[in-house]
């Protein structure tokens, strides 16, 4: 006790907290107590090693495992609901006619489902940027996730019902869940990842990849369901009851890590004596809070930060408008040259499940692994236009992909690519390097500042981008879908 009422003054280079205390002088240049600890001591005092040594440890990898999960959890409501194409054409066909065509609605719900899931998450993921620290970490990841369990709910009712009837009426209350999913999966993706940053890198890593076998799992999921011969009609319970069941898993498995020490050490969450002492020391007048945290703000020039890394920038957004545009909606309308034989169970049955979500997002992921090996085009001027004209030359694929063989019953632009193996080549390219382009850009775009405090500035700005990419994207796909 005598030791922490003689300190005068107790911070360091990488923290806001600062302490005054009574009957003492704060002018002094460096803080130090009367044991000769300053500003570098470990704050609950000891040797730096011997509280690392003292950290509570992961056993199992139970923690990793969780975030791993958690991590996929943030793509599964997207994924699954875009993943079940045959769901949506059973229930938009023609039930007058019987035809085999494509209805107006079979045609335009895919791009309909990209504008409902991809504009509001971008909005929110934003927003959550600026006004999400207001709210509890638990409110926002346990409320989230509650909230989007009891929409799966909804959906999975959605589907038991006869909407032959009622197809639009179908469509609109289909869109509003959407909708509010996909607000839910922004929230909870912000503070997933805020949580994840408290952790060692391997922690965050261990999320990012779950995000990526976020797509391929309900893909897997769909091809399943389907070699299991379960009709269209029942596909869509199916693999929403397993989304929902992932959901209230990833629930049930956040409630369980916050019971380690070792998550409550790394979260902050530690018991409330340990925590109250902590507080004791850290808490700051709010004058110098303040004073801190402008002068944090005077030192970040926004228009410098932007001149530095703009390129990067713009390859990002280019990446994302570009797949979002024309993924899902305008390559799930793809058939095969083969689909004119009802006897060809390829063509007619595993061709869009397999070629389209599971390709991709196998490509998807396969890229992104690629780019933390190689990292080329590296850093440096060259690197990064090397970079823009890459991301830019992917424009290309909008055309491309519509000249496929794409809704081929109700088209009105010719085919140019009329055999599978074009469909082939041009998915594989498209996929890897979205997969590649993008994660390198994430990777790199921090670096062309050596300032920490500038590079986490680029980081906002880069998620921020990319979001805007994916809405952008998204909202152009419905015009290019009428365009066919």
């Amino acid at each position: 006790m005598d030791r922490m009422n003689t300190i005068t003054k107790f911070g360091d280079n990488t923290s806001d907290f600062e302490v005054e205390c009574p009957g003492t002088s704060c002018s002094s240049e460096i803080w130090r107590t009367d044991d000769g600890m300053d500003e570098h001591s470990h704050l609950l005092g000891g040797e730096g090693e011997r509280e690392k040594d003292d950290e509570p440890k992961d056993k199992y990898k139970l923690v990793w495992l969780v975030f791993y999960m958690l991590g996929m959890t943030t793509l599964l409501p997207w994924n699954f609901f875009i993943a079940v194409n045959d769901y949506w054409n059973y229930k938009f066909r023609d039930v007058h006619q019987n035809a085999t065509s494509h209805t107006k609605l079979q045609k335009e719900f895919t791009s309909y489902l990209a504008i409902a899931s991809n504009i509001p998450n971008a909005i929110f993921v934003i927003l959550n940027v600026f006004y999400g620290q207001r709210f509890s970490l638990n409110s926002r990841l346990i409320g989230s996730l509650s909230f989007m369990a009891t929409l799966f709910v909804g959906v999975l009712i959605m589907t038991r019902i006869d909407s032959d009837a009622w197809q639009t009426w179908f469509l609109t209350s289909t869109l509003t869940m959407v909708v509010l999913l996909n607000i839910c999966t922004a929230i909870y993706q912000g503070g997933l990842i805020g949580v994840a940053g408290k952790f060692p890198p391997n922690y965050m890593g261990g999320m990012m990849a779950g995000q990526a076998l976020g797509g391929i799992f309900p893909a897997l999921v769909n091809i399943a369901v389907i070699a299991v011969q379960v009709t269209p009609e029942k596909l869509g319970f199916y693999c929403f009851l397993i989304a929902f069941v992932f959901v209230v898993l990833s629930l049930v498995a956040y409630f369980i890590i916050q019971t380690t020490d070792f998550f409550r050490h790394h979260a902050g969450t530690e018991s409330s004596r340990t925590n109250s002492r902590v507080e004791d020391i850290r808490r700051p007048p709010p004058r110098h809070r303040s004073m801190r945290r402008d002068q944090e703000e005077s030192t970040i020039n926004y228009h410098q930060l932007v001149s530095k890394c703009w390129r990067y920038l713009l390859s990002v957004l280019v990446i994302f408008f570009t797949t979002l545009s024309v993924f899902p909606s305008v390559i799930v309308l793809i058939s095969s040259q083969y689909s004119s034989d009802p006897s060809n169970i390829w063509a007619n049955i595993y061709f869009t499940p397999v070629t389209c979500f599971l390709l991709f997002n196998c490509g998807d992921y396969l890229g992104r692994i690629l780019a933390s090996w190689i990292k080329c085009p590296g850093p440096g001027r060259l690197g990064e236009n090397v970079t823009l004209v890459l991301s830019l030359a992917r424009i290309v694929f909008i055309p491309l992909f519509m000249l496929c063989n794409a809704a081929p019953s109700v088209r009105t632009i010719p085919v140019f690519f009329t055999t599978d193996a074009d469909y082939y080549a041009l998915m594989v390219m498209f996929s890897l390097s979205n997969g590649y382009l993008g994660n390198l850009c994430m990777m790199m775009a921090p670096k062309t500042s050596s300032v920490k405090e500038e590079q986490e500035k680029i980081a906002s700005l880069m998620v921020a981008v990319l979001v805007m990419g994916i809405g952008l994207g998204s909202a152009l796909s419905y015009p290019l879908v009428n365009v066919i």
